[in-house]
């Protein structure tokens, strides 16, 4: 199943803990694993930037393996699937503890929780290898 959607925006606007995030400092691979909360990787997923906005297009290679269905499952629950990225923090700005200055991005995680940045919503399912839908 292919996804895609928005997993961080670096608008300067704070998230729900008052962080921002400064675009010019993120970094990440080119292919991350994808998980569902802390569990293993069930796929992968490529980001792009579109303008200061952060896309992961994302493939699920095996979702919830151990559940009869899991492909009806994920259909289901892609609509409330709420991504987040997952890395390190390695610099902050000395001046404002909040904004986040040097991070690396090494996984993308779905919940059915919201993101701390409330304007980041679910993902849309993509129906051709392009990622359009």
């Amino acid at each position: 199943m292919k996804m895609e959607g928005v997993v961080l925006i670096c608008d300067g606007v704070p998230d729900t803990q008052n962080e921002t995030i400064n675009q010019n400092g993120v970094s990440f691979s080119k292919e991350i694993p994808v998980t569902y909360g802390q569990d293993e990787s069930f796929g992968k997923s490529v980001l792009y930037w579109e303008g200061n906005k952060l896309v992961a297009k994302i493939v699920l290679s095996n979702p919830f393996p151990k559940l009869e269905n899991s492909e009806k499952l994920i259909k289901i629950l892609s609509s409330r699937l709420i991504p987040s990225v997952c890395g390190a923090i390695y610099n902050r700005d000395p001046l404002d503890h909040n904004v986040i200055t040097k991070c690396v991005i090494t996984c993308i995680s779905l919940h059915l929780t919201p993101n701390a940045d409330r304007r980041i919503t679910s993902l849309k399912e993509c129906t051709d290898e392009n990622g359009s839908q």
